[in-house]
């Protein structure tokens, strides 16, 4: 017996990648990076202080690993943020901290983002990683 639900799914294909999975992106930790802004327009911009690991091509033990760096989507053509509700911490006078990203992952089209400071979900037409050293 086919439940409804299976009925519809069927001869749907079901797209879902997590960004570890993205090129150029292997060895990434966002889950212990941390966000220090976002800037939404026609272009997303997340300035993160990263954690990378010795699968990134940019790890380096004498920084531990960490760099500061720019995830970046071009051409936001639509995008719904909720959950805004934390405001920054100012530690020892650095920049602002707004949290870690919990998850990120494209599926069916869309970007979804998840951490501390909200969820977004938004649709772009690529995706880019700058790195600078800290």
């Amino acid at each position: 017996m086919i439940l409804p639900m299976e009925e519809e799914l069927i001869g749907v294909e079901f797209e879902h990648k997590d960004y570890w999975e993205w090129e150029g992106f292997e060895g990434l930790c966002l889950e212990d990076s941390n966000v220090r802004a976002i800037t939404v327009s026609r272009e997303m911009v997340f300035d993160l202080d990263l954690l990378l690991n010795e699968q990134h091509e940019a790890f380096s033990r004498s920084k531990k690993g960490r760099m500061r760096g720019k995830l970046k989507f071009a051409e936001v053509t639509e995008y719904t943020w909720t959950g805004q509700h934390v405001r920054p911490a100012l530690k020892d006078g650095k920049d602002p901290d707004l949290g870690t990203i919990d998850a990120l992952y494209f599926e069916n089209g869309w970007y979804y983002i998840f951490g501390e400071w909200g969820e977004l979900k938004f649709r772009a037409s690529a995706r880019s990683l700058d790195l600078s050293a800290r």
